[in-house]
C-alpha cells in the first residue's frame, strides 16, 4: 500500500526574499511542486552588459514517518528557453546536493523553431556517506534545498533573449 503521509511542508524562498510572491507551491503525499511564475532574463537590445545572471534558492521541510528514512530525491525539472541566434544561456540546477548544468550553446540556427517546453530528471542521493551494512539512507532529513541559476550571454549588443524557468517537481 502506498504511504499517503504528507512529507514535504511549506516552501520558503530563501533568495531573493523579494520575490517570494513569483513562487508557487503545492505539496501532496511525496510529491512536491514549486513553480515560478517569472524566472526570465530579458537582454533588450540597447542594455549595456553583454552577460546577466538571475538565482533563486528555496528550502522545503521534510517530514517523514518514524520507520522511513530518505534515500534521495527525483526531480524533474521543466523549462522552456528563447533564444535568440548570438545569446547563450546556461542553466545550473543545484538540487538537494546534486549540481546539474544544462547549456544552450551559441548559434542556434534562426531557422529552427524556438526550444519548446523541456523536461529533465535527476536523482540526488542522501546519505550514501553514512550507509552501514544495516542500510543507507536518512532516518531524519534535513530540510530539501535548492538553489537554481540562469545566466545568459550575448557576443554583441543587440541580441534579444528570453529564458522562463517553469519549475521543478
Amino acid at each position: 500500500m502506498l504511504d499517503q503521509t504528507n512529507v514535504f511542508g511549506t516552501v520558503e524562498l530563501i533568495t531573493p526574499k523579494e520575490d517570494a510572491d513569483l513562487v508557487r507551491s503545492n505539496a501532496v503525499a511525496n510529491v512536491s511542486a514549486v513553480l515560478f511564475d517569472s524566472f526570465k532574463i530579458d537582454l533588450q537590445p540597447g542594455q549595456d552588459c553583454l552577460s546577466e545572471s538571475k538565482l533563486y534558492s528555496f528550502r522545503i521541510p521534510i517530514q517523514i514517518p518514524e520507520e522511513k528514512s530518505v534515500i534521495g530525491y527525483m526531480q524533474t525539472l521543466g523549462f522552456g528557453v528563447q533564444q535568440s541566434t548570438g545569446a547563450r544561456v546556461v542553466i545550473v540546477a543545484d538540487l538537494a546536493g546534486t549540481t546539474n548544468v544544462l547549456e544552450f550553446p551559441y548559434g542556434r540556427n534562426p531557422d529552427e523553431p524556438l526550444t519548446p517546453l523541456l523536461f529533465r530528471r535527476f536523482f540526488s542521493v542522501q546519505g550514501l556517506d553514512l550507509a552501514t551494512q544495516d542500510g543507507m539512507g536518512l532516518e531524519v532529513p534535513p530540510p530539501y534545498e535548492a538553489s537554481l541559476m540562469i545566466s545568459v550571454q550575448r557576443r554583441q549588443f543587440p541580441v534579444r533573449h528570453l529564458n522562463p524557468l517553469k519549475g521543478i517537481g
